[in-house]
């Protein structure tokens, strides 16, 4: 390098220094607050975790458990000591975060951190202890919320973003209670959006990020870069158990639902369109005129559902709702099902040709005719099974086909006569015997006066008919 070259480095540098240096005194003197250009971001995180960390919680859970020998239950052993078992109760100790989305001591975590616990013990942030108890789980989006009990003073909680106005590349922050060594911080990106393909649940649409998610940090925050909530860490994709940069949260939107039914004292219900929603093929785009497939085609619509009051028609092409575009069914079922009848009381679907959008109210998905659950008894091919009667409400739920008729298998008990036949918790019998199956009322009538040989089923299972012939 040249003489001339390294003098002009060094006067570089050095006016370097001076800038930095004096906006690091300014930073200092002035008052402490949480940063608000790209500039303060890029120095330090340390005023957002300040002001964010305290509204995260560390949630340490008990289940009882057995421990069985196996050679002390053989029958053999059993002849000579009629009587004895080395079965044990025990205790298996679990851990995980939550959230407090109200000062009254409500808090958000996984399902999967709580479901199961005998006792819920949560740590705040300034360590304290308190019991709590479940108010409200959801198994299809695997969260719950729990309530500290005999708690009368008040906790810190975080403002909640909207997952619509995240990019790919923002910046994250997760917090929660890794591998419980106390609360810890972790910064990345959104490294993707609207991930459908981890469990199979068409709620989900999956915040990705890069930021280390480790055993522990469930039911944990992911904040944004002013302080807002914007997902529940969920999840990693790992072959060894720790993180390797794939995290994934739930939304926030997928939380308020749950949130509203838990302060308002009210079940928890996801709105319903009331169509069968179709994907958009390569084919379908092309014929549409469409540069690349995306939107949501409007298949079956079910008489007197909220789609077929709007004027929806079979065949529309549904590209956005509420300004937010819609790329696959997936998107528009987390849109719907993240819905608050009393914060968006219509909603605005925009179809691909037509100028004007169409307006309805959100309605919720009919339990009619109603659940009637009862247990089949006695012998038969169904002895063992709790049946429901399928309608709206248990077809949403379960993300039946529209339409389904007939009646579901709620739950089978292990070893009974229609678990070893193969029957399956979910399965909808259609038909028995040549008679078509309607209501609980009618498969249980013809459970009690019929003791054919063989019995001919006609199940649907995963959206597919199948049928039996059983004896």
């Amino acid at each position: 390098m040249s003489c001339e070259k390294a003098m002009m480095l060094r006067s570089i540098l050095s006016a370097l220094t001076i800038v930095f240096s004096a906006h690091f005194a300014s930073a200092h003197e002035t008052a402490r607050e949480i940063p608000k250009s790209a500039t303060q971001i890029a120095l330090s995180f340390a005023e957002i975790v300040e002001s964010s960390s305290p509204a995260v919680v560390n949630i340490y859970t008990k289940r009882p458990a057995k421990n069985s020998f196996s050679l002390f239950d053989d029958p053999f052993f059993k002849n000579f000591f009629p009587g004895f078992s080395l079965n044990t109760e025990r205790q298996e100790n679990s851990l995980g975060s939550g959230v407090v989305i109200d000062s009254s001591g409500l808090i958000i975590s996984n399902l999967h951190v709580l479901q199961g616990a005998a006792d819920i013990v949560v740590v705040t942030h300034d360590r304290r202890e308190y019991q709590a108890e479940i108010v409200i789980a959801d198994d299809k989006t695997d969260l719950a919320i729990i309530k500290l009990k005999d708690f009368s003073d008040s906790l810190p909680s975080l403002p909640f973003g909207d997952v619509y106005n995240l990019r790919v590349g923002d910046l994250v922050l997760a917090i929660g209670n890794p591998f419980g060594v106390s609360q810890t911080v972790t910064s990345g990106i959104i490294s993707g959006l609207s991930r459908t393909q981890l469990n199979g649940n068409r709620y989900q649409s999956f915040i990705q990020t890069d930021a280390a998610i480790n055993p522990g940090n469930s039911g944990g925050a992911l904040i944004d870069t002013r302080g807002r909530l914007i997902g529940i860490n969920s999840a990693i994709i790992s072959p060894t158990g720790s993180s390797n940069g794939l995290g994934f949260a739930i939304p926030v939107n997928m939380i308020k639902p749950i949130v509203f039914a838990a302060k308002n004292e009210v079940p928890l219900n996801r709105a319903w369109l009331g169509f069968e929603p179709q994907p958009v093929d390569t084919a379908s785009a092309e014929a549409l005129g469409l540069h690349y497939p995306h939107g949501v085609l409007v298949g079956t619509i079910l008489a007197d559902s909220p789609a077929d009051k709007a004027g929806l028609e079979t065949g529309d092409l549904i590209i956005a709702a509420n300004d937010n575009l819609l790329e696959n069914p997936n998107t528009l079922s987390f849109f719907v099902a993240t819905l608050i009848p009393e914060q968006t009381p219509t909603v605005r679907l925009k179809l691909h040709g037509k100028e004007a959008e169409i307006t309805f109210p959100i309605a919720f998905p009919p339990a009619e005719p109603p659940i009637n659950r009862q247990v089949i008894q006695g012998r038969s091919i169904l002895s063992g099974t709790a049946v429901v009667n399928v309608s709206p409400f248990i077809t949403e739920y379960h993300n039946l086909p529209l339409g389904t008729e007939g009646v579901m298998i709620d739950e089978i008990l292990q070893g009974s006569p229609a678990k070893r036949l193969g029957f399956k918790a979910g399965d909808i019998i259609r038909r028995l015997n040549g008679e078509t199956i309607t209501h609980v009322a009618h498969l249980v009538k013809l459970m009690q006066k019929a003791r054919p040989k063989k019995w001919s089923v006609e199940v649907l299972r995963d959206r597919k008919v199948e049928r039996w012939q059983l004896s």
